[in-house]
């Protein structure tokens, strides 16, 4: 049933973290189908890693203090 998803929609692709097919016409999600979640650095996951990736990402953030005599 996947391969013949993905035949009838050329759009598909596969989630390169847990390998679900990634569909950007569907709203909700199952074990098979997500919807593409695009994160901050341009990658494409399905939504459940995508999410999870810029969360990770987010926590390892550590923003630099500058003084007001650095910034031009």
């Amino acid at each position: 049933m996947c391969k013949e998803l993905c035949d009838a929609n050329e759009e598909m692709q596969s989630c390169q973290d847990c390998g679900r097919l990634i569909c950007f016409d569907v709203q909700g999600g199952d074990d098979v189908i997500r919807p593409a979640f695009v994160t901050s650095s341009g990658d494409l996951f399905c939504d459940r890693c995508g999410r999870a990736i810029e969360r990770a990402e987010e926590e390892e953030y550590d923003p630099v203090e500058y003084d007001e005599e650095d910034v031009p």
